[in-house]
């Protein structure tokens, strides 16, 4: 199976992609409405704990002042290890196999070309 690996070719060299392009994108399009609901429980825990501290009721606020830092920080967590490391790189690292040097080059990751 190809999945369409070649993605440009002329009489000089072949790209061909790496075999893990296809995934590219699942994870964050899963974890954007986790954000999003992390997100809203970080607003809704502040509102309702400035209300608290403002109408003067002090029992539940440590409770709901420590599940907004509870969310906020798994909010960081999504959004930092998941959706900006996913969203911010290219989506495929290709491979080129020029026929005239003999030569095989690898792009990877960091930028570096073996």
């Amino acid at each position: 199976m190809d999945e369409d690996s070649v993605i440009r070719m002329n009489s000089v060299y072949l790209d061909a992609v790496d075999k893990y392009y296809g995934g590219k994108g699942i994870i964050g399009s899963m974890l954007f409405p986790v954000l999003f609901v992390l997100l809203y429980g970080v607003g809704a825990g502040v509102w309702s704990t400035a209300s608290d501290v403002i109408s003067g009721n002090y029992q539940s606020v440590f409770i709901k002042f420590v599940m907004t830092v509870v969310f906020l920080m798994l909010a960081v967590v999504v959004l930092k290890r998941f959706l900006l490391k996913e969203s911010f790189c290219k989506t495929h690292y290709p491979i080129r196999f020029n026929r005239k040097n003999q030569m095989i080059y690898v792009y990877q990751v960091n930028g570096q070309v073996l």
